[in-house]
């Protein structure tokens, strides 16, 4: 965390000193204010802003504008990398429960990327076939996912 933190504040100052200066001034200002903070699990954003609104102080960096928004590291609750992590052992004992020309469908053009007409060249069947499969595989792993909820 700390390294993207001064990764963000690198963009804006162009100074690796003052980069530090202002990550360590974040950390610790963080620190002291960490009853404010509402969300634990959004720690990160919170100490973003706080170096954020650091960097924006006039009389300390010349410059106005800072790294763009899309600049800032994918911040990923733990609760969400959980739930992500779930969800993919779900669909794959899903995937899994398939009948096997059902889970190549599905298997292939929704975890491999591929067409069905390519998968369909590989499978040496129909590309209409192969979208059959997929559809009814698709509808089938949806149908046990709602039930699972």
């Amino acid at each position: 965390m700390r390294g993207e933190l001064l990764r963000y504040c690198i963009q804006y100052t162009k100074d690796h000193h003052q980069a530090e200066e202002t990550a360590q001034e974040a950390l610790c200002r963080a620190w002291e204010n960490l009853e404010q903070l509402e969300d634990p699990q959004r720690a990160d954003r919170w100490l973003f802003s706080i170096a954020g609104n650091l960097l924006r102080t006039p009389d300390r960096y010349p410059r106005t504008d800072l790294p763009p928004e899309e600049s800032l590291p994918a911040c990923e609750s733990v609760e969400e990398q959980f739930l992500k992590k779930e969800a993919a052992i779900e669909a794959s004992l899903l995937l899994q429960d398939l009948p096997a020309p059902q889970r190549q469908a599905v298997y292939g053009c929704c975890f491999l990327g591929r067409t069905p007409s390519q998968l369909a060249a590989s499978l040496n069947v129909s590309a209409h076939t192969v979208s059959a499969r997929l559809y009814r595989g698709l509808k089938t792993m949806r149908k046990k996912w709602k039930a699972m909820r």
